[in-house]
């Protein structure tokens, strides 16, 4: 086989990358971002205007209910009770105190309705059609995997993006350009304060990234395995798939990398 000019690097799981050679400069056009936009009446939102399946309403302006469609064994959704303001659903609320408050909504709905049972849960949203949200209405997933979960384990070769938070460890990392991971620095017990502190941390990401790659569509991902085994994944959808990745899920090929994880980085941290 022919020599790469690229560089081959591990990433998360049993995958690989390659980046480099000839696409080491970060792009931020995206031609193909579709545009997201609030419905202009309440009745027009299956979210606003319509009751849900066990809907509960833990507190003023949020509510709980079943996905009633769903191939999980565990599914509820958390909303919003009205549709946010565009600006106001790429940033998470606005403020970085909604969002410590939505992952404890979401905690304490898991404990109330699976016998408090927390772990293993996911709690995850779309945000923006090209990241696979499908309607407008701001809502976060909280489910359990359908089989266990292989632990996560940060490559050697992840890229750290800053090192001045004492608790978590954030590092470029992923099959996809831009993919980023939270995890503890050390062996660290999940609790409500270490959740509310991940919610900050996790905020500052998505800040970040919204400045400087002018609000692309993404997914967050909170994912508690066990009291000592859990994460964030950033993933923005900075660039397409093509021929090469899809194979890559199939044959165990490196994913192509518009960019390396290092120009990312850079870019991030550039003044």
């Amino acid at each position: 086989m022919e020599k790469t000019s690229g560089i081959i690097s591990p990433s998360v799981g049993s995958h690989s990358t390659l980046s480099g050679g000839t696409r080491t400069s970060v792009k931020t056009a995206r031609p193909w971002q579709v545009p997201m936009y609030t419905p202009a009446n309440r009745s027009d939102c299956p979210l606003c205007s319509r009751e849900q399946i066990d809907e509960y309403y833990p507190t003023a302006g949020w509510k709980t209910f079943q996905n009633s469609n769903t191939p999980w064994p565990y599914h509820r959704l958390l909303t919003p009770t009205e549709c946010w303001p565009i600006g106001k659903l790429w940033s998470l609320g606005g403020e970085r105190t909604v969002l410590v408050g939505m992952l404890q909504l979401a905690i304490d709905e898991v404990l109330r309705t699976r016998q408090k049972q927390l772990y293993p849960i996911w709690i995850f949203t779309h945000v923006g059609y090209g990241a696979g949200q499908n309607f407008p209405h701001h809502h976060w997933h909280i489910t359990s995997p359908a089989d266990k979960p292989k632990p996560l384990i940060v490559p050697d070769s992840a890229v750290k993006l800053w090192d001045d938070n004492k608790r978590f460890g954030t590092y470029m990392c992923g099959v996809r350009a831009g993919q980023a991971l939270i995890v503890p620095k050390k062996r660290l017990r999940f609790s409500d304060y270490v959740a509310s502190k991940l919610a900050e941390e996790s905020s500052r990401l998505v800040e970040i990234f919204n400045k400087k790659f002018d609000n692309p569509d993404y997914c967050l991902f909170f994912g508690l395995h066990g009291p000592e085994e859990w994460f964030v994944r950033y993933t923005p959808i900075l660039n397409n798939w093509g021929g090469s990745e899809f194979m890559a899920l199939d044959t165990d090929t490196p994913f192509v990398l518009p960019w390396p994880h290092e120009a990312t980085r850079d870019f991030l941290l550039k003044p």
